[in-house]
């Protein structure tokens, strides 16, 4: 049991009720999915995504749809440059940047994206980025690299990986996701809500084929994020007077998740509470890091967090 970290019992997935109906679009890069009690003042949240997520995959655009229904407002998910097989590859100069742990130009793809994208729609400002698995650090980067003009009410950091320095290897992170990683996947997967039926059936192939397709994709986030000079709470220090300047920061962990574990979130939660940061950390229990694969588990998630969050 964490000290630092306030527990969030276990996601009952059969009691969550389905979302409202939102009105989705897929925009090269971008998913957008637009809740039908929005409007141009609404608020609008940015998804990151983990390492082989795709704005074309079921489960990305569910997750987005869900969040759009949960902040009745507009969600907008983007992609990671060159991981997609429907989008150009990699370019040389993003390879480059991440080869040496720098997130800065893709941060700046994304925002450019994002930015695009929401001005066709005639939607405001960004007032929140979620992040889960790599897209934590996606997330911690794009508040670092924000437009001047951004102002955060909240950034969600859902099973962030590499954050110690002890993590900080290719070697560890790939032990760690090897042993841990599909944890219960199969289930999770098998288990979507009728309402999310479609996350239940993929291509069985489609990771392989991500391999040969967008190997550059696959292997150069996770380099990133293991180089020495990628750190994700200097990200989030450097943010803290500018985009997260009034933000509420919130760190999650699954308890049985060993990619993310629960020291490293509770150091997280330490370092930023003590450079003077609103910040909450969770502790999600009989959860693993498959666990955001379920549409249930991940609509009853953002519903535990954001009721702490409005009640502290």
């Amino acid at each position: 049991m964490s000290d630092l970290l306030e527990q969030i019992s276990p996601i009952d997935i059969d009691a969550i009720q389905s979302p409202q109906p939102v009105d989705s679009e897929l925009r090269g890069a971008v998913y957008l999915a637009d809740s039908t009690l929005s409007d141009g003042e609404s608020p609008v949240a940015v998804l990151f995504s983990q390492w082989s997520d795709y704005c074309e995959r079921a489960k990305q655009q569910g997750r987005t749809e869900v969040l759009a229904d949960h902040i009745k407002g507009m969600a907008v998910a983007v992609d990671n440059p060159g991981v997609s097989p429907h989008a150009d590859p990699m370019s040389l100069e993003v390879k480059q940047a991440l080869k040496e742990g720098d997130l800065r130009k893709v941060s700046m793809l994304q925002w450019d994206a994002i930015g695009t994208a929401l001005d066709q729609k005639g939607f405001g400002d960004v007032k929140r980025l979620v992040g889960y698995s790599l897209g934590s650090h996606l997330a911690a980067s794009a508040a670092k690299h924000a437009p001047g003009e951004v102002s955060l009410s909240q950034l969600d950091l859902l099973e962030a990986p590499v954050i110690s320095k002890k993590a900080r290897t290719m070697a560890t992170l790939a032990m760690r996701f090897l042993a841990h990683g599909g944890d219960k996947l199969t289930e999770t997967i098998a288990t979507n809500p009728d309402w999310a039926a479609r996350c239940r059936d993929e291509d069985p192939l489609l990771l392989p084929k991500m391999v040969l397709q967008r190997p550059a994709g696959l292997w150069q986030y996770p380099r990133a994020i293991t180089h020495p000079k990628n750190d994700i709470i200097s990200d989030l220090m450097s943010a803290r007077h500018r985009s997260l300047r009034e933000a509420v920061v919130t760190v999650s962990a699954t308890d049985a998740d060993k990619i993310s574990p629960i020291k490293d979130n509770e150091r997280l939660v330490q370092r930023l509470g003590a450079a003077g940061m609103s910040v909450m950390g969770f502790e999600i229990i009989d959860a693993v890091h498959a666990s955001q694969d379920n549409m249930a588990w991940w609509k009853g998630v953002l519903e535990e967090v954001d009721a702490r969050v409005k009640n502290q």
